[in-house]
C-alpha cells in the first residue's frame, strides 16, 4: 500500500495523473463559479429578483448556479438572498427611522407580507417585535 501511495503521490505532484488532475480542475472549477456568484449575490442582492439575474449575468444557466450553489453552499440561492436581505434590514430596523413597509421596499420584497414572512423565519420574531426589543438587545450586550 505504502509502494501505491507514493507513485500516486509522484503522479498528482508530476501532474501525470489525469484522473486526479480532472477532478482537481472540475472542483477549482467549481469554486471560481462559486466565489463568482457569491460576489455578484453580495454586491447585487437588492436588485437581485430571481435566479435568472443571475444567471444571465455571469453567463451561467439557471438549472447549473442552482444546483451547484445549493450543493457547495448548503442552501438554496434564493435562501441565501433572502439571507442577505433579513441581515440587511436587521441593520436598517436598528440605525435607520424607516417603517417596516420602507424597509420591505427598500430590500425589493415581492410584499411587506412577504418581508414579514421571510424576516420572521428567518430571526423567529416579526420585525416590529424585533424593533420592540432593541433597546433591551442593545443595553444588554
Amino acid at each position: 500500500y505504502l509502494s501505491q501511495i507514493i507513485v500516486n503521490l509522484s503522479r498528482i505532484l508530476s501532474g501525470k495523473s489525469k484522473r486526479l488532475t480532472a477532478k482537481n480542475n472540475e472542483s477549482s472549477m467549481a469554486s471560481s463559479t462559486i466565489y463568482k456568484i457569491l460576489r455578484f449575490v453580495d454586491r447585487e442582492y437588492l436588485n437581485i429578483e430571481s435566479v435568472k439575474d443571475i444567471s444571465e449575468s455571469l453567463s451561467y444557466s439557471e438549472y447549473y448556479i442552482s444546483h451547484l450553489f445549493s450543493e457547495k453552499m448548503g442552501v438554496t440561492i434564493k435562501e441565501y438572498i433572502t439571507r442577505k436581505k433579513v441581515s440587511h434590514a436587521c441593520e436598517l430596523l436598528k440605525t435607520s427611522p424607516l417603517g417596516i413597509e420602507e424597509i420591505s421596499e427598500h430590500l425589493n420584497f415581492a410584499s411587506s407580507h412577504s418581508f414579514r414572512r421571510a424576516f420572521k423565519n428567518i430571526t423567529g420574531v416579526s420585525p416590529r417585535e424585533y424593533k420592540n426589543k432593541l433597546p433591551q438587545i442593545l443595553y444588554h450586550k
